[in-house]
């Protein structure tokens, strides 16, 4: 992983509140997408260092409670990457999250 991308998300770790596991999966998700980018441009070149500082802690915002509110069930129309579906997923495991591109 980028050095950029570890700073931003051992600094998500002390901002947001989530579980170990969460950030670990985090971690995993943005790994794949910094291998895989070469290949399938999944998000801008000039966005690869910042993907957890722009792309992740953007999608976070979704999972705010004034966003979220009660739902339980949420379509990411147009996924891409991922983005914010993903994050969402890992974030709040128990919502049933289809991602549709």
């Amino acid at each position: 992983m980028h050095i950029a991308n570890k700073t931003a998300l051992l600094q998500l770790a002390k901002d947001v509140n989530l579980p170990t596991q969460a950030l670990e999966q985090l971690g995993e998700f943005v790994g794949l997408l910094e291998r895989w980018n070469d290949r399938t441009n999944l998000v801008s070149r000039q966005d690869i260092e910042r993907i957890v500082a722009r792309h992740v802690r953007e999608s976070l915002w979704f999972c705010s409670p004034e966003v979220l509110k009660n739902a339980t069930r949420v379509l990411d129309l147009g996924t891409g990457a991922g983005f914010p579906g993903m994050v969402m997923k890992i974030a709040v495991p128990s919502l049933q999250m289809t991602l549709l591109d």
